[in-house]
C-alpha cells in the first residue's frame, strides 16, 4: 500500500529565485535527513524531489550504538624500521 502525505506551502522570493521550506514532519515521512543530496525533477507540471544514490555518511558511533557484543580489544605490533621506501 502507498503511503501519502499532503501539506500547502508558500514560495518565498530570494535574490537569485525562490525558495520552498519543506516541513520536517513531511521530510521524516519521506525518509530524508538532514545533508541529503536530492535531485530535483519535473514531471508532467509536478516537481519530483528524490534522494540521489549517494550512500550517506556514517559515523563509527552510529555503526556501533546498539552494538552489545563484546569489547573489542586489539594489541598494537611493533614491525620495527621500514626496510624500504615505506611512509608508514
Amino acid at each position: 500500500m502507498e503511503r501519502h502525505f499532503s501539506n500547502t506551502v508558500t514560495l518565498s522570493a530570494l535574490e537569485d529565485g525562490n525558495a520552498i521550506k519543506i516541513p520536517s514532519d513531511i521530510l521524516n515521512f519521506a525518509g530524508f535527513v538532514s545533508g541529503d543530496i536530492v535531485r530535483f525533477e519535473v514531471v508532467k507540471e509536478k516537481i519530483v524531489i528524490s534522494r540521489n544514490n549517494v550512500p550517506r555518511q556514517k559515523t563509527l558511533e552510529s555503526l556501533f550504538k546498539d552494538y552489545e557484543g563484546l569489547p573489542f580489544k586489539t594489541n598494537l605490533i611493533d614491525l620495527g624500521e621500514p626496510l624500504g621506501g615505506e611512509k608508514w
